[in-house]
C-alpha cells in the first residue's frame, strides 16, 4: 500500500528535467518522509524535497536514507548523476531516477532542508518504537 502511494505521489509531483542542478533548489521547500522498513540493522526512510513556487509544488530530488549506517550497504546506483554518500552518520541513496533536477544529498546539505528532514526522522522514530 506504501508503495503504492509513493508511485501516485511521484507521478504526480514529479517533473522531468534533463540534468542535474548543483545550486540550492528555487522556491519554499518542504521534505515528505516515509518509514520503508528495517534492512541490516538501518531504518530505511524515503525521503522527497518538494519545492513550490508560484503555487506549483513539484518533486525536486528523491532517495532513501539508511539510519544507522552499516558498512555492509552498497549502492546500486549506476545511473543517477547524483553521488551517494555517508552524511551525518547516515547513508544518503539518491533515486535512480534522471528525473529529478537535485541531487538529494545535495538538498540536505542546506540547514533548512535538513532541519525539516530531521523532524521527519524523529517522527518516524518515535512512532517505530512505539
Amino acid at each position: 500500500m506504501k508503495k503504492i502511494f509513493l508511485v501516485l505521489v511521484l507521478s504526480f509531483y514529479c517533473n522531468a528535467f534533463s540534468q542535474v542542478e548543483s545550486r540550492k533548489p528555487e522556491g519554499d521547500l518542504t521534505t515528505t518522509s516515509y518509514y520503508m522498513g528495517k534492512n541490516n540493522n538501518c531504518y530505511d526512510i524515503w525521503v522527497g524535497i518538494f519545492s513550490t513556487k508560484d503555487g506549483q509544488k513539484l518533486l525536486v530530488a528523491a532517495g532513501i536514507v539508511h539510519l544507522g549506517y552499516e558498512k555492509s550497504i552498497k549502492s546500486n546506483n549506476k545511473t543517477s548523476n547524483c553521488k551517494d554518500a555517508i552524511y551525518k552518520g547516515d547513508y544518503i541513496e539518491n533515486s535512480p531516477s534522471k528525473e529529478y533536477k537535485y541531487c538529494l544529498i545535495e538538498c540536505l546539505k542546506y540547514d533548512e532542508v535538513y532541519s525539516k528532514f530531521e523532524s521527519d526522522k524523529y517522527r518516524i522514530l518515535s512512532e517505530i518504537k512505539k
